[in-house]
């Protein structure tokens, strides 16, 4: 993540967010809430303005890390639209945003108004905002990744774990595949009719290798965005030299297996 140091003269009417890091990927328990933690902190001493959006709406103890005591709520309208304001923690320059009262929902926006949440997201006065997204491969925690200027996949040394991280990265692709050719209903047809046929989430150059059977102009589309996925790969609670050599491992399977560069 390289920073220009000159773009801190901001010009009026641009958006004042520098970067939207998306913290995520794979099963739970592997520090993503730890991580993002940690990356607010660093941010912050460095003097930047640092916002932290709890996105895992089913359990975080994202407020207990930051040493709040209790975990900041505010009404779901208000969390949708970005008018509540953020919590400041012990942590000069790091804020947290309030969760929605309501236990039953799963994003901090309602379905179908993530892009307008998006762009008010980026509207907001601070220089980097931390988005800590739930495990699984729920479509708002897809959509937060893919939209995000970094994504951050995070993973440990355990065979569980790494097959979550590749189910998630799988996952990454058939979300955004569908969501490209959301409005070609006929090429979307197409590629959900060889989605059916294919093993649950095959991998994507096999999905685009039976597109090809079909249309050329949809496998080449299918084939150009595999590359646009570019997710960074993080790998926690390292032990051992074989933990080292476990990011290099899955970054080639994924590039060989998955057609999807991961630093």
């Amino acid at each position: 993540m390289r920073e220009n140091h000159e773009s801190s003269t901001r010009t009026v009417g641009t958006p004042e967010v520098r970067h939207i890091i998306a913290v995520g990927g794979g099963r739970g328990g592997v520090g993503k809430s730890l991580l993002t933690v940690n990356l607010g902190v660093y941010l912050a001493q460095l003097g930047r303005e640092v916002l932290i959006i709890d996105a895992d709406l089913s359990g975080s103890s994202l407020h207990i890390q930051l040493g709040l005591d209790r975990a900041p709520m505010a009404d779901r309208d208000a969390v949708e639209h970005l008018t509540v304001e953020p919590v400041s923690t012990s942590v000069p320059g790091l804020r947290l945003l309030p969760s929605p009262y309501d236990p039953t929902v799963s994003s901090p926006f309602r379905p179908g108004r993530k892009a307008r949440w998006m762009s008010r997201l980026r509207a907001l006065p601070a220089d980097y905002v931390l988005l800590h997204l739930g495990a699984g491969t729920s479509p708002a925690t897809l959509d937060l990744f893919l939209a995000s200027d970094v994504g951050l996949c995070v993973t440990v040394p355990d065979p569980a774990a790494v097959e979550s991280t590749y189910r998630f990265l799988r996952s990454l692709y058939l979300r955004r595949l569908r969501r490209v050719l959301m409005k070609e209903r006929f090429k979307l047809r197409l590629v959900e009719k060889v989605i059916a046929a294919l093993p649950p989430l095959a991998p994507p150059p096999q999905i685009v290798a039976e597109i090809k059977r079909y249309d050329d102009g949809v496998a080449a589309i299918a084939a150009q965005e595999m590359g646009r996925i570019t997710p960074r790969l993080v790998i926690g609670q390292t032990r051992l030299k074989s933990d080292l050599d476990l990011g290099p491992a899955m970054s080639m399977v994924a590039e060989r297996f998955l057609g999807m560069p991961l630093d």
